[in-house]
């Protein structure tokens, strides 16, 4: 299977969509899977001129009773963003993640309406996050 970010590949699933993600670290594998749901959801609209807005930053703080849900809260607090605040998430600078706690900030910028497909939810069902040498997880979207 090809990547459509480095290090996320799409998994094929019944009626749903899917990424499996590899990271050396822990904060690596969450920056990639913020990339690779994005690539797996955008549309191919084009967003807004950079120049016409400054970027925004939007500081993220989450809290969970494990690393799984810690993932699932932030792949839906990623695709809020992209899908309510028309906002891209670029560079995503991912300051603490383990213990049940996530902090990052996303550097974004405007897009058009229209520039991510609707998702209905991150799945638990096949959730996995696992440490074996690097860390891997992989996640089910349901559309």
């Amino acid at each position: 299977m090809d990547e459509i970010v480095p290090g996320v590949r799409v998994v094929e699933h019944s009626a749903d969509e899917g990424i499996e993600v590899e990271g050396a670290t822990l904060a690596t594998l969450f920056r990639r899977a913020a990339a690779g749901t994005l690539a797996l959801f955008r549309t191919g609209i084009p967003g807004e001129d950079p120049g016409a807005h400054p970027a925004q930053v939007i500081e993220v703080e989450l809290r969970a009773a494990d690393l799984s849900s810690l993932l699932v809260q932030w792949l839906r607090e990623v695709l809020f963003i992209a899908g309510t605040r028309e906002l891209e998430p670029g560079e995503v600078e991912v300051e603490q993640v383990g213990e049940g706690v996530l902090r990052a900030r996303l550097h974004c910028r405007r897009v058009g309406p229209g520039a991510f497909r609707e998702v209905r939810g991150v799945a638990y069902h096949g959730l996995k996050v696992r440490r074996d040498g690097g860390w891997h997880a992989r996640v089910i979207f349901d559309v």
